[in-house]
């Protein structure tokens, strides 16, 4: 509720100031969240185009880089907007058109929320060749997702994904994109396979000829899933049979289907074959069908393997990757295998093993010109993960006796991706969250070594997290300068602040300035995090830290320009071994002294109500730990609100809580912690009735010195209840005024005052 309040404030002012800002206001911290997929492809001159979507501009668009093989960022330095869009784009693919671009094509939740399909080319400086918006393959109903792309040889580029717009189950649709951007059946795509049960799990790459093979799982039997294949041409028309060529249809559970162009007319197809113990089995594809009578394995051991991807080299060669579970039988190795152009195994029957180690995860890999292969992957245990490279060479050994670091980066280094550099090197893009957030970097490796920088070069920065808990200051300069402060979570929970005026964000402060380097602890209601701006000059903020073993509060003074005048981790407000809770700071009447109160465990059996004073050095008044000033016995009792009256005392609202039935209770206290003049020993009770909890007041100036407002639970319901209390410790009504008691919950109370008028407004569930 209280970022609802903040925005309506910042367009009252936008808008008596005639929208001298940007129509949806400017934002003070964006964040940048870099999604998982990513996708690259070769450049041209040994070139490498890689392609993402992020956050940077609020909704999530897609965006690509070209680094060359020095290390050099070709396309700017926050890369080429592919898609400038509201809405949502996303899951992108990029495949090379020949030229020093490429096709990029992603889902696109700009119109429908199942998502269309939609595609752009980019040119060798990374400019939109097409519609700025895209050119959209796919906008009916139904949802489309999971592209596929490969290449047509002649630079434009075949399109498929998985539709349901068929309702039931996935079929397959697709379409060509010729190089100057005739598409086959725009907005609509052709039907590839549609059958009953589902067609999905597909794979697609350039068959030789102008044409593209598809390969997919099919459950159309209804006894499991099988192999089906298809040759397509760039009119969309079909080689085999409208309902495609079977590739493995056996008793067994037949999944996990990948091709790739060998020469000529032909394709490799590979799949795997079973469920607890399964086999890795290939067959050769050209126009008149499959090849072998029988599929055949790539690799002879007797074991369990999974999962296999292929790539080939320009020779035609292919390699295979698995994962084999012979040695580690929970999380398997990278096995890799090299089948020639007739057939043959190349390498050992058994596979050769990535990792000796066996610590390998999430490998990717390249073939290369000299016949071997380049290979990345993940070594590691959450969140102390690093990025590995070893190669494989010609004859089946290992390029490396030590595997390369990648990178080894503090943290969690993740999800390579890999494209030949036709140098006999190779690149890697793999995100890195050095810094909390997700970040993408990129390395090269040649002749055995890395090229760029350690770690690899920064390509796009990421800024992750959420934000919370933001308050705002106006320090009263004519030019309407304003402090913000608010919980970070981009990199563990961290206080930060930032700063805007008249003209918008201050540009040294933009997404925010780190404020306290220590994590913070932040539990909803109990250790929520608290600011004051005090005269003009600075303000406080109060913080729970949990380093020591207990939640304590730290204080610290900072002036307008974010400097700490208490350290850089500030002072505890008392460094006990009690958990601490429910911070509360005001200012005190006379001088630069302010008032802390909270509750603490402090007598290890309940929670009792203390308050301290601190000057503007943050030095303490009253005695060490503060003064108790609600003492229960066997309840607890929790800050709930606190003000000053006009005569200077404190008036104290708190939640007395027995066993989660509430009492709310205030009192009137003086600085010294005393009793005030109309306090009563124990306090005075405002609502005993339906568990009273999360008050909310507002101090005003005539006559009654607060209005409060709260929930109460009713009918298993939250309503909202409301009452006025003088400074003499009467209260207008005696069981409170329901404001609304209507079904369901009614929570988070903001209570806006007024010329002699309080707005109460609320969440309502009804």
């Amino acid at each position: 509720m209280k970022k609802f309040v903040l925005i309506v404030m910042i367009l009252t002012i936008v808008f008596a100031q005639e929208t001298l800002w940007e129509a949806n206001g400017v934002p003070i911290r964006q964040g940048v969240h870099i999604e998982w997929q990513r996708t690259v492809c070769p450049g041209d001159n040994g070139s490498a185009i890689f392609v993402w979507s992020d956050t940077r501009n609020g909704s999530r668009n897609v965006f690509a880089q070209k680094v060359n093989s020095n290390g050099s960022f070709l396309w700017g330095a926050d890369g080429a907007a592919v898609t400038d869009l509201p809405g949502r784009q996303e899951d992108p693919v990029a495949i090379t058109d020949g030229s020093g671009g490429a096709f990029i094509a992603w889902v696109d939740y700009r119109f429908e929320e199942e998502g269309d399909i939609f595609i752009q080319h980019v040119d060798n400086n990374g400019n939109r060749l097409m519609d700025d918006e895209g050119e959209s393959l796919a906008r009916v109903d139904g949802r489309h997702l999971t592209i596929n792309m490969c290449t047509d040889s002649s630079g434009g580029v075949f399109v498929t994904w998985q539709d349901k717009r068929n309702l039931l189950d996935d079929d397959i649709y697709g379409t060509h994109v010729s190089a100057s951007h005739d598409i086959v059946a725009p907005e609509t795509g052709v039907a590839i396979i549609e059958m009953n049960g589902n067609q999905g799990a597909k794979s697609l790459e350039y068959a030789g000829n102008s044409q593209a093979t598809l390969l997919w799982s099919d459950t159309r039997s209804g006894a499991g899933n099988d192999i089906y294949g298809q040759k397509i041409n760039m009119d969309m028309s079909k080689v085999f049979a409208d309902d495609g060529l079977p590739i493995a249809i056996t008793s067994e559970l037949e999944t996990n289907p990948r091709t790739t162009y060998m020469s000529n007319d032909t394709s490799f197809v590979v799949w795997q074959s079973g469920t607890e113990s399964s086999d890795i089995y290939f067959n050769f594809l050209t126009s008149n069908g499959l090849v072998f009578s029988d599929p055949q394995v790539v690799s002879t051991f007797n074991s369990n393997k999974k999962g296999p991807r292929v790539k080939r080299n320009d020779a035609g060669d292919v390699f295979v990757q698995w994962i084999d579970y012979r040695a580690d039988t929970t999380n398997g190795n990278h096995y890799y295998q090299k089948i020639t152009n007739g057939g043959v195994r190349a390498w050992s029957d058994d596979g050769v093993q990535l990792d000796s180690d066996g610590d390998d995860h999430h490998a990717r890999f390249v073939g290369n010109a000299s016949g071997g292969a380049h290979i990345f992957w993940e070594r590691g245990t959450y969140p102390d993960v690093d990025i590995i490279y070893q190669n494989i060479q010609s004859d089946g050994s290992l390029g490396q006796t030590t595997p390369i670091l990648v990178s080894d980066a503090i943290g969690y280094q993740s999800m390579p991706i890999a494209v030949y550099d036709y140098s006999y090197g190779a690149y890697v893009i793999f995100a890195d969250q050095e810094n909390g957030s997700i970040d993408i970097r990129t390395q090269r490796i040649a002749g055995g070594q890395t090229i760029f920088e350690d770690n690899g070069i920064l390509a796009m920065e990421g800024l992750d997290g959420d934000v919370n808990y933001v308050s705002s200051f106006y320090t009263g300069g004519l030019d309407g300068e304003s402090l913000l402060t608010w919980i970070d979570n981009r990199n563990k929970k961290k206080l930060f602040g930032g700063k805007v005026d008249a003209d918008g964000v201050n540009d040294s402060l933009i997404n925010g300035e780190q404020l306290a380097g220590f994590e913070i602890i932040v539990e909803e209601l109990e250790n929520e995090p608290v600011s004051l701006f005090q005269n003009g000059t600075h303000f406080i903020t109060a913080i729970f830290d949990g380093s020591t073993g207990s939640k304590l509060i730290r204080l610290n003074r900072y002036d307008t320009d974010f400097n700490p005048l208490w350290g850089d981790s500030g002072i505890f407000v008392y460094e006990s071994t009690a958990e601490q809770r429910r911070v509360h700071i005001i200012t005190l009447p006379y001088g630069n002294n302010f008032c802390v109160l909270w509750s603490e465990i402090r007598d290890e059996f309940e929670y009792d109500i203390f308050m301290q004073v601190f000057n503007q050095n943050g030095e303490s008044f009253l005695q060490d730990g503060g003064v108790r000033i609600v003492d229960g016995s066997w309840v607890d009792n929790y800050v709930e609100a606190v003000m000053v009256t006009p005569s200077g005392d404190i008036m104290l609202f708190w939640v007395e809580d027995i066993w989660g039935a509430g009492t709310l209770k205030y009192n009137f206290i003086t600085s010294s912690g005393t009793v005030g003049t109309n306090g009563i020993t124990g306090g005075y009770t405002l609502s005993n009735s339906g568990d009273p909890e999360n008050l909310v007041l507002a101090g005003f100036s005539f006559g009654e010195v607060a209005v409060v407002a709260w929930e109460e639970l009713h009918n298993f319901s939250k309503d909202i209840y409301v009452n006025k209390v003088s400074e003499d410790g009467s209260i207008a009504f005696p069981a409170g005024i329901a404001v609304t008691s209507e079904a369901n919950d009614q929570s988070n109370i903001e209570i806006i005052r007024g010329n002699n008028k309080a707005l109460i407004v609320w969440e309502d569930f009804a």
